[in-house]
């Protein structure tokens, strides 16, 4: 079976480094025009930015969408034809953990519109927070906790999270950073996985109301507006340093 599959692996600066005879047979390039280039060669031009935005946030430690499930991706073959091929996607580690490169299987093409799955996996989202406008947090504060129990356990001044449980509101003033205020705040599995959807959203025509930003309180993010109008904060906490 493996070896009617095309197997691509890469190094953490994206550059091949093996390449079977599989991937010869699928995509038309034989090993000595990849081996030692950039994998990106392989992904069509429109995507290049995204694939490396993505790629860089794996070696760097974040999740990414793709590892470990199926889907089906766009490859540029030897003939400049752009097929989609249904793979699975691997960040390879060393023995601590860190990444040191990836490794990609296709299969045969199936004609299947690129990004679709072709297996299960766990959902990215870890939680949805509806972020409330409000004058000033610290008034409405003692609604939420003194009547509703939800204890405050974040606050920027600007911005108070209250939870219990699993339930949890987020009072909004006016966003420290952003132009405009979010409806709600969709927290994902990590920093690789924000790039991820960010790079989808672009793809898919999405207006970027804030854009992909590091912010000082320690998340990546952006905003995103919805087609009805609502203003979306996609975020993952940053890794600890150290």
């Amino acid at each position: 079976m493996d070896e009617q599959r095309a197997v691509v692996t890469v190094d953490r600066d994206g550059l091949v480094t093996a390449w079977n005879a599989a991937a010869t047979a699928l995509f038309g390039h034989p090993a000595a025009d990849v081996v030692g280039r950039d994998v990106a060669l392989l992904v069509p031009e429109e995507l290049r930015d995204a694939h490396r935005r993505g790629f860089h946030a794996a070696m760097a430690g974040g999740p990414t969408r793709l590892e470990g499930r199926g889907a089906h991706l766009p490859v540029r073959c030897a003939d400049g034809a752009v097929q989609t091929f249904p793979a699975r996607f691997t960040v390879l580690r060393d023995a601590d953990g860190a990444p040191v490169g990836a490794a990609a299987a296709y299969g045969p093409s199936t004609g299947a519109a690129p990004f679709t799955a072709v297996g299960s996996a766990p959902p990215p989202v870890r939680r949805v927070v509806a972020d409330l406008p409000v004058a000033d947090p610290a008034v409405d504060g003692p609604f939420w906790s003194d009547l509703l129990g939800l204890e405050p356990v974040f606050d920027l001044g600007w911005v108070v999270a209250h939870q219990a449980g699993t339930a949890q509101v987020q009072l909004v003033s006016r966003d420290a950073t952003a132009p405009a205020d979010p409806a709600v705040s969709v927290e994902v599995d990590g920093v690789g996985t924000v790039v991820a959807i960010h790079a989808d959203a672009v793809r898919a025509g999405y207006e970027i109301v804030h854009p992909l930003t590091d912010e000082p309180w320690g998340v990546r993010r952006f905003f995103v507006r919805t087609p009805g109008g609502v203003v979306v904060n996609v975020l993952a906490h940053l890794p600890h340093e150290g």
